[in-house]
């Protein structure tokens, strides 16, 4: 018999408001247009069979996982993984930022229905780390994953450097060399072989432009 196809659609966060205005903190929220960024590529997976939603703490991606898994067929908590999350640099920041992050301080109650509190994170970063540290920490995270999840079709919501290191670690002969927001790369297991389907899918979502004129002819009409 032969063995089921796995599959894992790792996306980097929506448009953060950060890249657009003053932003004071070390945990920025989703722009609108990243809102929208996300929630077509839950349009896009929602017949993909998911299994699991393994997310990032940092709330762009706690964003960018509800809208994708509002448009699922079954509502999957998320597993926050620690091991996917930002870079802990202190060129980003000044101190660690994790104690800050609204996934562990907000008491919304979106957080307690859309998390799975059973899940243990695999690793946990160190603050501050370099980029060397980084990429290993990624790289780990990435195989305690598939050790965690041996069947499937899962979700993984990180940021940047995690797609660029989800890559090298699945398929190391490919070579990721920028990730849209919102982009899909999709890594795919099949015979016990890992391997990259394709890199930083975002045609299922308009540019920024012409989100913003479908928009103004929403509001005209």
């Amino acid at each position: 018999m032969s063995e089921i196809q796995q599959n894992f659609y790792t996306v980097r966060h929506g448009e953060r408001i950060d890249e657009v205005q003053e932003f004071e903190g070390c945990d920025p929220h989703l722009t609108e247009y990243g809102l929208y960024e996300a929630s077509q590529t839950g349009i896009f997976l929602k017949d993909k069979n998911i299994t699991e939603i393994v997310c990032s703490p940092f709330y762009r991606c706690f964003q960018t996982a509800c809208e994708i898994a509002k448009h699922l067929p079954k509502k999957i908590p998320f597993k926050i993984e620690y091991g996917i999350a930002e870079w802990q640099s202190k060129k980003f920041y000044t101190q660690d930022p994790f104690p800050d992050l609204r996934v562990f301080n907000d008491k919304n109650s979106i957080f307690n229905r859309m998390i799975d509190q059973d899940y243990k994170s695999q690793i946990v970063p160190t603050y501050p780390e370099t980029l060397d540290q980084m990429l290993k920490r990624y790289s780990l995270a990435y195989k305690a994953i598939k050790n965690s999840f041996s069947e499937g079709n899962i979700v993984i919501v990180t940021h940047g450097y995690g797609i660029a290191t989800f890559v090298d670690t699945y398929d190391p002969e490919k070579e990721l060399f920028e990730a849209h927001h919102c982009g899909i790369t999709k890594g795919l297991k099949s015979n016990n072989q890992y391997s990259v389907e394709y890199m930083d899918k975002f045609d299922h979502y308009l540019e920024e432009e012409e989100w913003e004129k479908e928009q103004t002819k929403t509001k005209e009409n």
